[in-house]
C-alpha cells in the first residue's frame, strides 16, 4: 500500500509540472479577450522580478514572469511554474485571475513564491518606465518591479 500511495503522488506532481509555451500556437488556443488586444507592444515580453517588499535584489535573481502572449501569463519564481491570466487594457488598469501552480517543495524559495502568488492578483494598475521597467502596483500603493529580461 505504501509503494502504490508513493507511485499515485509521483504521478500526481508529474502531472502538475508546466512549460512556458514556446511558439504562438499555445496562446491561440487561449481565449482571448478584447481589451488584451490593445496591450502596447513592451509590455509583451519576459520580464525579471527586481523589487518585492520582504526581498533583498540577490533573491530576485532567478525569477522571470513572461507576458508574451497576454493574456495568458507565465511565472517561475525559482522553483515552481506557474500560469495566470493578466488582462490589461492598455490604459493602466490589469487584471490577475485564474493562478495555477507546480506543487513541488523547495525550502529556499517557496517564501517568495507564496509572496508573489498572493500579491500578484491585488495589483490593478500597471505601467511601464524607461522602456525596461514594468512596476505592477495596486490602490494602497505596494509595488512589484520588473525589469526586461
Amino acid at each position: 500500500m505504501k509503494h502504490t500511495l508513493i507511485l499515485a503522488t509521483a504521478f500526481i506532481l508529474a502531472a502538475c509540472q508546466t512549460v512556458p509555451p514556446t511558439s504562438s500556437s499555445a496562446a491561440s488556443t487561449l481565449p482571448q479577450t478584447a481589451s488584451a488586444s490593445v496591450a502596447a507592444p513592451s509590455v509583451k515580453r519576459v520580464w525579471r522580478l527586481s523589487q518585492l517588499t520582504g526581498f533583498a535584489p540577490n533573491q530576485l535573481q532567478n525569477t522571470l514572469m513572461d507576458w508574451t502572449t497576454l493574456p495568458s501569463a507565465y511565472a517561475d519564481m525559482g522553483c515552481n511554474n506557474m500560469r495566470f491570466q493578466a488582462v490589461i487594457d492598455g490604459r493602466g488598469s490589469l487584471n490577475v485571475s485564474g493562478i495555477t501552480a507546480t506543487r513541488m517543495m523547495c525550502p529556499d524559495s517557496m517564501k517568495l513564491e507564496n509572496t508573489f502568488a498572493t500579491a500578484l492578483p491585488k495589483m490593478t494598475r500597471y505601467r511601464v518606465e524607461s522602456m525596461d521597467t514594468l512596476v505592477l502596483f495596486n490602490q494602497s500603493g505596494d509595488e512589484m518591479r520588473f525589469t526586461s529580461k
